[in-house]
């Protein structure tokens, strides 16, 4: 596939803007950690960086199959090899020039402010079948540079480079690709080739660092951080690959990475001083104000100066600027033997097109022999961004939008250089959801000196201001609305006008009916159920009968019902003052328990109806609350041994017994019984005595009232060594026989 890199121009949006804007200006090129440049890629910079197949095995670094049956084993000399570098200097090598043969293979931006190299990736193929720069890029051009691809091939005769250095390329991990011009060498077939090779790679590396700004440094040497990487380096530092080329290759012949970068260094300092200084950046309303200095060596016949504004992503030419150079005695004491050193600072006005705002840019300062500037230059490309705003004809903010039950309120500020033709002002409110207009309004705009001081060039900035409240009417609830600001030709606001359309939306509160209610006390006894609290609703309008029913909570079947009154409850109102007849939501019931009600869990319901039996037109609200009523119980009889206890040689023992079988049976005993036969032992005729607190506690019982007995006897033979228990009798016999009702207590005493 032979994709040849295409000049294309980019369309820009005009925008029109008035007001000043400070500078912001980014230092780019700084040299980053390991941490940094890993730290920095997203995952569309991974996908950007990654190639679209995997290599295959046998291959060399940039994917080429390798033939191993041609692989021979390279023949070392007796005495070795000589020093590289001394080699190199002795034999003082000429460069060839850079052959271009660019092609696009995949476009994508390095991971950097101004989207320029941060440094030098130095590659070996490691294909010992392969001595040409032109096999190796031709593998790439047809189809291999889908698994790999470097911007160029070095070879002992030739620089090619085939992919814009401006671009990264897919020669390492995701990584290193995002940040590093990457190049490879080329197997040599012999020592002298290995130098030429060598020589030129390290040209090669001194003129990208040069042409990008960026001073040598060898990264292995610092942790990583560093403008001269190995393939190695970056396997070691960054990931993404394995590869350690080219330390082998260097190795074969007594090379390694630090001499390479002497001799990078060695190259670098060769090169014609072309040095600058960019001091300030300020960015207003239509224009860039600039201070730098640029002085270079090869700047003698060349009188023409000029300024560029390149685009920050393609660094193509958005606008040049014809400069006359200024003195600049700091830069001469610094570099005074560069030639122009004295007459080369600058301090200019750029002035700005319509279509250059919004847009990001690099200052690049150029000499030339020609007049317009596009021949025999010297050119130094600063690395700072200068950011430039969008230019604003009208603008704008809604400083507040509300909307409450009763009321849409708006205030904020719209400038304008239009405002002057159109001198009639309208908020005009618009329904969000369909974009139609719901209604507008003539306004009178409002001093606002604030806006004045950011907008000083717009016209009517001073009295942008405008405030408006507007009553909510029911078509509005629950509606969402957005508002336009318009400068209008014409009273009504039609003819011709200048709009701002606000982004703020505001939905007005819909009506939403409340139901709501709250039981303050519920008690139940076996006589009596007490309720109290409060119950209103929105829909209870029309419906004025207040009726409380009682439900069956295992059933949910109606129980009963009652008509209740209201009564006024302040605090509902104070708390729900939308709520309708809050005020007067309280009701209180008693209700008697009776045997629909004994023994149930019941809750209630509140109902507000039109009619008085409530059982039509109405709205319920239904109690979480809910509550047992005990069940009678009937209590035939009761009693208590309060005391049973020997004293000395006498029993004593206390009590009370009470039934309502007793009734008609006036004869009272205390029968003593034996434990072990159950046989009785003898039995006392009693009187009752008062017991005013067991009928406090049986009240229903009979007899409760008179029940108490007591009795004091002594100890004869008939009770030695006996277990006794009592009975409490009632008869209507005078022996204790007849008809009777006892209680056997199960209180024992052992004599």
């Amino acid at each position: 596939m032979n994709r040849k890199l295409t000049k294309f121009l980019i369309g820009f949006t005009m925008v029109s803007a008035t007001f000043l804007f400070a500078t912001n200006n980014v230092q780019a090129g700084q040299v980053l950690t390991p941490d940094e440049m890993k730290t920095q890629l997203n995952s569309q910079d991974t996908k950007e960086a990654t190639p679209i197949k995997e290599k295959k095995a046998k291959t060399d670094d940039i994917g080429m199959p390798i033939d191993s049956s041609k692989v021979k084993k390279a023949i070392m000399p007796k005495a070795g090899y000589p020093s590289v570098n001394n080699y190199i200097y002795q034999h003082n090598y000429l460069h060839p020039n850079i052959t271009q043969d660019l092609h696009t293979f995949s476009i994508f931006n390095y991971k950097t402010d101004d989207n320029r190299p941060n440094g030098v990736v130095v590659h070996y193929t490691d294909n010992p079948n392969n001595y040409s720069a032109r096999s190796e890029a031709d593998y790439e051009i047809n189809g291999g540079w889908q698994s790999a691809f470097v911007h160029t091939f070095i070879d002992a005769r030739t620089i090619l480079n085939i992919h814009d250095t401006d671009y990264g390329a897919w020669g390492s991990g995701a990584v290193g690709n995002k940040y590093f011009a990457q190049f490879e060498m080329v197997t040599a077939r012999n020592f002298e080739d290995f130098a030429k090779t060598t020589s030129y790679s390290a040209w090669y590396t001194a003129y990208l660092l040069n042409k990008y700004n960026l001073t040598p440094s060898l990264a292995q040497n610092h942790n990583g951080v560093g403008t001269i990487w190995s393939h190695h380096n970056v396997t070691q530092y960054l990931r993404g690959t394995d590869h350690t080329d080219p330390d082998a290759y260097f190795a074969k012949y007594g090379y390694d990475m630090n001499q390479f970068y002497a001799l990078v260094q060695h190259y670098y300092d060769q090169m014609p001083a072309n040095k600058a200084s960019l001091n300030s950046v300020n960015v207003s309303e239509n224009e860039i104000h600039v201070v730098g200095w640029h002085t270079a060596q090869q700047t003698a016949n060349r009188p023409y100066s000029y300024l560029f504004l390149l685009d920050s992503k393609t660094h193509k030419e958005v606008k040049r600027y014809k400069i006359n150079r200024v003195n600049r005695q700091d830069v001469h004491n610094i570099y005074e033997n560069i030639t122009n050193s004295l007459h080369s600072g600058f301090n200019n006005t750029l002035t700005l097109d319509n279509n250059m705002h919004n847009r990001s840019y690099v200052l690049m300062s150029r000499y030339s022999s020609d007049p317009n500037g596009n021949t025999d230059t010297v050119d130094f490309t600063f690395r700072n961004i200068i950011k430039v705003p969008k230019q604003e004809t009208s603008v704008a903010s809604m400083d507040s939008l509300t909307a409450d039950k009763k009321t849409l309120s708006m205030s904020g500020w719209h400038a304008s250089v239009d405002s002057s033709r159109y001198p009639y002002s309208y908020l005009i409110v618009i329904n969000a959801k369909t974009g139609r207009e719901y209604k507008r309004y003539a306004i009178n705009r409002t001093q606002r000196d604030d806006v004045r001081q950011v907008y000083p060039n717009i016209a009517n900035a001073g009295k942008s201001g405008f405030g408006l409240s507007i009553p909510v009417t029911n078509d509005m609830r629950g509606n969402t609305y957005k508002v336009i600001s318009r400068y209008s030709s014409t009273p009504n606001g039609e003819g011709a006008y200048v709009d701002y359309s606000f982004d703020n939306q505001v939905t007005v509160p819909a009506i939403v009916k409340q139901n709501l209610g709250s039981i303050d006390t519920l008690t139940a006894s076996f006589n009596n159920v007490h309720i109290s609290g409060w119950q209103a609703n929105d829909d209870a309008q029309g419906r004025n009968v207040h009726t409380l029913i009682v439900m069956d909570a295992n059933t949910h079947k109606e129980i009963k019902r009652m008509t209740i009154a209201n009564s006024p409850r302040n605090d509902v109102a104070a708390a729900y003052p939308d709520l309708y007849k809050a005020g007067l939501s309280g009701f209180s019931a008693d209700i008697p328990v009776d045997s629909q009600l004994q023994g149930k869990n019941i809750y209630f319901i509140s109902r507000y109806s039109a009619t008085a039996n409530a059982d039509a037109d109405y709205v319920d609200y239904q109690f979480i609350n809910q509550i047992g009523v005990p069940k009678k119980q009937v209590i035939e009889s009761a009693a208590s041994m309060d005391q049973l206890s020997r004293v000395n040689n006498t029993v004593i023992m206390s009590g009370w017994h009470a039934a309502n079988a007793s009734i008609n049976k006036p004869y009272s005993y205390l029968i003593i019984m034996d434990k072990t036969t159950n046989k009785e032992i003898r039995r006392y005729k009693i009187n009752r005595s008062l017991r005013n607190d067991v009928a406090a506690v049986y009240p229903t019982l009979y007899g409760s009232k008179n029940s108490g007995f007591g009795l004091t006897f002594n100890i004869d033979n008939s009770l030695v060594n006996k277990r006794i228990y009592v009975i409490s009798r009632y008869s209507d016999n005078p022996s204790g026989e007849g008809n009777t009702v006892d209680y056997v207590f199960d209180n024992a005493l052992n004599i």
